[in-house]
């Protein structure tokens, strides 16, 4: 059988924490005495990384000895509970002393025992009486008053289970006395209570009248008069009433009311107008009549006056608009001069027209010559075609043509301009080769124009050619046309190297290399640029690792906010995400300190089967008690203990465990 293992310490009254050499596998696989006597109390102490530490020092006196005996199987946990009579005697040794020295007296009571046993049976009311003892004797000097109350027990019952009512009439006693010395008052308001009911009821109207107690005073000395309106509204038909009921026209009235003296002050006078009221009447109306005609006389006048205006303007409007189309007229004809089969000779400048009569053309005078003003053929083409004579040279072409804007057909085979055949001079052409008998020639005239408004190849070189484009994949330059793969359009990124993000001003996507003000060194950048003070940067980092993510921020009055993480695969912290439950009992033992680098958090599960008696297990996470059962249960009670591990954390579980899982 194994023998357990002692450790001993001596006590200096401050130590608290107590290393053990031997591994402690748990509350039942040790046992601590302090000079001899076993500590049971468990929540004095806990067991830390195989250390005994006390929460105070107690139970350590200074001077004293701790022990601490330590067993490595469950088989000898028995021992550490077996204590002999030795023990035993040697806990209490200052008590056996003391019975030595006074045994005479433990013989005396060894001859009354019987007696003590009696005590020792009661001992539960021997030891209430010796709590009271002051109070039994205070009693007993009043012993006559006790008797006195005694026989009015029932008074003071009674008294007593209405002791509370007592003790608030106590607390007012000064106002009963009050009451009391106006008690006749009371019995009198008591009597009307009723009334006072009312009053209260109404006390708002009491309060409004008490505000106005002057007009009740002003009404009451009036009353007569009150009577007099209140004896007129008990009518049938109250003048008052009608009055009222009219009061909008009294006011009307009241406010004219100098009006109304006015007209009663000369009311024989407006009593003669009203007798010929019929002639008045006339009169007015005949009034109104002429005054309305004379504003209609007068209205017409001021339109004639107007019209006669209006005809003035309009005759040097059109003496205006006359001598206007006469000065054009007399420039047109210094312009055109007219229909003509010759072109004129006298009086010419540029710009001149006249038309060709002869080659149905209008023609224009370019300052040294006269010209087509547009293409003689009607479209964009014209075709005539020609049997030859033996050697004929000469064709003449119907309506002209534009000198230089033809091509000759000689029996199906285009002759050269300028070398087989002459078409400059706009009226037909000719041959440099006689043609033979019978040859067949086609004639092709082309509309001439020139474009009014249109770029010179050089302005097109200029503005699309490679002087009008970007000159690099990030210029910026106003007005310039962008090729595929500027700023990232259309093709791959724009690489930039050493570059600062918050200097990028153009809206595209980049790949920054050994860039600054990113999250990393090297990365996609995308900048969206709303206005020059306010945009938004999101960022990918170029190289797949742990740090890989979605980033983004935000530029402010032209200032660039953090970076945020938004969005990530490469280090996910999400516990239970890409995880499973695993059995690690085989490669995990107790009071070890193990950490997680599994790059996120953990979950750690185990189970307990539990001894009989009192125990303690826990799991510790970077020192910490997260979880912890202690209590005393019978044998193979089963539990759990489950806690949650951040990534690079330490764990440690305290006691052997029935298994142990983990979710990783």
């Amino acid at each position: 059988m194994e023998t357990p293992s002692r450790h001993s310490y001596d006590l200096d009254g401050t130590l608290r924490v107590f290393p053990v050499a031997s591994p402690i596998k748990g509350d039942n696989y040790c046992r601590l005495e302090v000079d001899g006597t076993i500590i049971n109390d468990r929540t004095q102490y806990d067991i830390v990384n195989n250390s005994i530490v006390f929460k105070d020092t107690t139970l350590l006196p200074d001077g004293s000895q701790l022990d601490i005996l330590v067993v490595q199987s469950e088989e000898a946990i028995g021992q550490l509970a077996i204590t002999t009579n030795i023990d035993i005697v040697a806990q209490d040794i200052a008590n056996v002393n003391t019975v030595g020295d006074n045994i005479a007296n433990v013989n005396t009571v060894a001859g009354s025992i019987t007696d003590v046993n009696t005590v020792a049976d009661n001992i539960a009311d021997v030891n209430r009486v010796e709590d009271s003892i002051d109070n039994i004797d205070r009693v007993n000097t009043s012993i006559a008053k006790v008797d006195r109350v005694y026989t009015s027990i029932d008074n003071v019952d009674r008294v007593y289970t209405s002791i509370d009512n007592i003790d608030r009439v106590d607390q007012s006693i000064t106002n009963i006395d009050r009451v009391y010395t106006s008690i006749n008052n009371i019995d009198t308001v008591e009597a009307s209570i009723v009334n006072v009911d009312t009053v209260a009821t109404n006390i708002a109207d009491v309060n409004t009248v008490a505000t106005d107690i002057a007009n009740v005073n002003t009404t009451a000395a009036n009353i007569a008069d009150v009577n007099t309106v209140a004896n007129d509204l008990n009518e049938p038909v109250s003048e008052i009433e009608t009055v009222a009921s009219s009061i909008a026209n009294v006011n009307i009235v009241g406010s004219a009311i100098a009006n109304v003296n006015t007209t009663a002050a000369n009311i024989a006078d407006v009593t003669s107008v009203a007798d010929n009221m019929a002639e008045v009447l006339l009169a007015d109306t005949n009034a109104a009549t002429a005054t309305a005609q004379a504003t209609i006389a007068t209205t017409q006048a001021g339109i004639a006056t107007t019209q006669a205006g209006i005809a003035t303007t309009k005759a040097l409007e059109v003496a205006d608009a006359q001598s206007d189309a006469e000065a054009l007229l007399v420039q047109f004809t210094g312009v055109y001069h007219g229909a003509l089969a010759t072109a004129p000779t006298v009086g010419v400048d540029t710009g001149d027209l006249y038309f060709d009569t002869t080659l149905n053309e209008m023609r224009v005078y370019d300052g040294s010559a006269w010209a087509a003003a547009g293409s003689t053929v009607n479209g964009t083409s014209k075709r005539q075609s020609y049997t030859a004579t033996a050697g004929q040279t000469a064709f003449t072409v119907t309506g002209g043509y534009d000198a230089g804007f033809a091509d000759v057909y000689l029996n199906g085979v285009k002759l050269v301009n300028g070398v087989d055949v002459d078409v400059s001079s706009g009226t037909g052409f000719t041959l440099t080769t006689g043609a033979t008998v019978g040859d067949t020639v086609d004639f092709i005239g082309y509309g001439a124009f020139v474009v009014a408004d249109h770029y010179t190849k050089a302005e097109i070189d200029s503005t699309y050619g490679s002087e009008g484009r970007t000159q690099s994949s990030t210029d910026t330059t106003a007005g310039r046309l962008l090729k595929v793969g500027d700023f990232g359009i259309g093709s791959s990124s724009v690489i930039v190297s050493g570059s600062d993000a918050n200097t990028i001003s153009a809206t595209g996507s980049y790949y920054l290399s050994s860039g600054l003000n990113i999250p990393f060194a090297n990365g996609h950048l995308k900048y969206e640029r709303i206005s020059d003070l306010y945009g938004y940067q999101t960022f990918v980092s170029g190289t797949a690792d742990t740090s890989d993510g979605f980033w983004v921020r935000r530029e402010n009055a032209g200032v660039w906010g953090e970076w945020k993480k938004i969005y990530h695969t490469g280090s996910e912290q999400q516990i239970g995400v890409n995880q499973t439950w695993q059995d690690v009992s085989a490669s995990r033992t107790y009071n070890t300190t193990y950490t997680n680098t599994t790059g996120k958090p953990i979950m750690v599960s185990c189970g307990f089967t539990l001894p009989v008696g009192a125990y303690s297990r826990y799991i510790l996470v970077d020192g910490l008690k997260v979880a912890e059962d202690a209590n005393g249960y019978g044998a193979n009670n089963a539990f759990r203990l489950t806690a949650i591990v951040p990534n690079g954390s330490t764990y440690l579980v305290n006691a052997t465990m029935q298994y142990w899982f983990e979710l990783r």
